[in-house]
């Protein structure tokens, strides 16, 4: 049975009763799961770190995102693949809720969802994300 997914409001409550912030709900399209997964996996941290990157702020943004690729010692490829994955739909959903990074950054960020759903190497498609605004505005 399909189920339509909760408001915002609906997926604050269900968390409150798991003692997560509220916050968490906005990322999670409607999914108390997703968002329980997210916070245990820190996709929020991480998808912070990438608009900081995308946005060029911070000293190395190559680093911070290598960080965020690096398979943890729970994950196999398949779960470090998923956990990258929610990393770019919670950064793609905050780019269109209007952040300061949105500006460019949302269809790179697609583009890498698209990338590691089609299979595409982890580490070369978050080098991409780093390295595209230097190399652009280099030319």
């Amino acid at each position: 049975m399909r189920a339509r997914p909760l408001t915002d409001d609906e997926t604050a409550a269900v968390l409150a009763r798991h003692g997560a912030a509220a916050e968490a709900a906005a990322d999670a399209e409607g999914s108390p799961g997703r968002a329980l997964y997210h916070l245990a996996r820190k996709v929020p941290e991480a998808a912070e770190t990438l608009c900081a990157a995308l946005a060029g702020r911070g000293e190395d943004p190559l680093a911070d995102l290598e960080r965020i690729v690096r398979k943890r010692k729970d994950e196999d490829g398949t779960a470090q693949r998923r956990r990258l994955e929610e990393v770019c739909r919670v950064t793609a959903a905050r780019l269109r809720r209007g952040l300061p990074e949105s500006e460019g950054s949302l269809r790179r960020v697609v583009e890498a969802l698209r990338s590691l759903v089609a299979n595409a190497n982890p580490s070369i498609v978050f080098a991409d994300l780093a390295l595209t605004p230097w190399t652009r505005n280099r030319h």
